[in-house]
């Protein structure tokens, strides 16, 4: 067991190419390959910052998006940044709210 609390595990980042065959290969195995195009992979590819989990973000908040509106395919209209990642304003707070509002939690003692 000590041997394993020294070890670290190094992860490297994904080249555009990677992030894309692991796109085409997940909406292959989901059944749908057509459901975005090459360009499109290519273009959350290059927007990914070489992370398969920000990959995995984006290409799930375009599925949800393209639901939502009942299209079956994944096109430009979902990309522009205005439509796809608007902040909702009731989301919004002011920077200081978690510092003046009172926490309400007990402190439970045995």
């Amino acid at each position: 067991m000590q041997a394993i609390k020294n070890k670290a595990i190094q992860l490297s980042s994904f080249s555009s190419e990677q992030l894309q065959d692991y796109l085409n290969l997940a909406l292959e195995r989901a059944g749908h390959p057509q459901l975005m195009s090459s360009e499109r992979t290519r273009t959350l590819a290059a927007h990914a910052a070489n992370s398969l989990r920000v990959l995995n973000q984006m290409a799930s908040d375009l599925f949800n998006s393209a639901a939502e509106r009942n299209m079956p395919r994944i096109d430009e209209s979902l990309f522009p940044s205005f439509i796809l990642f608007k902040i909702p304003a009731h989301t919004l707070k002011k920077p200081l709210d978690y510092i003046t509002k009172p926490c309400n939690f007990a402190l439970v003692t045995k």
